[in-house]
C-alpha cells in the first residue's frame, strides 16, 4: 500500500505560476548582455517547448548565460504573470489536510524574494518554506536539477522520500525527483509531452496543477 504523502514539494515557474513572458524577456537579457542578437516571441516560445534555448548559445559562454538568466529572473516581473489555474485551491486543501507545504525553484535568488512574489500572488499563506537554487546551483548533476535541494528539504522535516511528493515541469525536476526517490508528478503547463517528462523520471504527468488533488486521491497517498 502507498504511503499518505506528509510533505509536498512544488516548482514554482509554470507549475505555480506562469512566468512564460517573464522567461521570454529575461532570456533575450542574457542574450543582449552577451552580445547576441535577441529572438522575437514565436522563436521563443517553440525553442522553449522542444527544450532548445540553449542552442546557438556558444559553448564558452553558456554557463555565464544561464547564470544571468537564473539570477535575473527575480528582477524582471511580466504584466502576464499570474497563478496557474486552481493553484490557490490545490495548495489551500493540501495544507487543511495538514500536509507540509514546500516551494523550490532553480532562480539563483533570495527566498524572501520568492515569498515577496508568493505574496503577491495570494499564494504565500499557504506555504511552510521556500527553497531556491542560490547555493545549490553549483552542485546540480546536470543544469537547473536539484537533488541536493530536495534531500535537504527531506533532511530538515525528518520525512522519507516515500512520504512526499514533488511536482514541477521540467526534465531536470524529473530526473531529480527520480534520483532522490520521490514520487514525482511532471504538469505540462511547462509545455513539454507527457511522453518526454516520464521519460526523464516522471512517475505520472497531469495537465495541469488542477488535476492533482484527484491524482493523489486516486493512487492513495491523500
Amino acid at each position: 500500500m502507498p504511503r499518505r504523502i506528509k510533505l509536498a514539494i512544488f516548482d514554482l515557474d509554470q507549475t505555480l505560476i506562469n512566468t512564460i513572458k517573464r522567461a521570454y524577456f529575461v532570456y533575450n537579457y542574457a542574450r543582449r548582455k552577451l552580445g547576441l542578437n535577441s529572438i522575437n516571441w514565436e522563436v521563443f516560445y517553440t525553442r522553449f517547448k522542444d527544450d532548445r534555448l540553449g542552442e546557438d548559445i556558444p559553448k564558452d559562454l553558456e554557463r555565464t548565460f544561464w547564470e544571468i538568466f537564473r539570477t535575473k529572473y527575480c528582477e524582471i516581473i511580466a504584466d502576464e504573470d499570474k497563478p496557474i489555474d486552481g493553484a490557490e485551491n490545490v495548495l489551500k486543501t493540501l495544507r487543511d489536510a495538514g500536509i507540509k507545504i514546500i516551494v523550490t525553484t532553480g532562480r539563483s535568488c533570495t527566498p524572501q524574494e520568492i515569498w515577496k512574489e508568493l505574496k503577491k500572488f495570494g499564494l504565500s499563506e499557504y506555504i511552510d518554506d521556500v527553497y531556491t537554487a542560490m547555493g545549490y546551483d553549483h552542485r546540480e548533476d546536470i543544469p537547473f536539477e536539484r537533488s541536493t535541494l530536495l534531500m535537504a528539504i527531506l533532511e530538515k522535516y525528518q520525512i522519507s522520500p516515500d512520504e512526499a511528493v514533488f511536482i514541477a515541469d521540467y526534465f531536470p525536476d524529473m530526473y531529480a525527483g527520480k534520483k532522490v526517490g520521490i514520487l514525482t508528478i511532471g504538469v505540462k503547463t511547462g509545455l513539454k509531452s507527457e511522453r518526454a517528462l516520464k521519460e526523464h523520471g516522471a512517475d505520472y504527468v497531469i495537465d495541469s496543477i488542477c488535476s492533482l488533488l484527484d491524482l493523489l486521491k486516486e493512487i492513495g497517498v491523500l
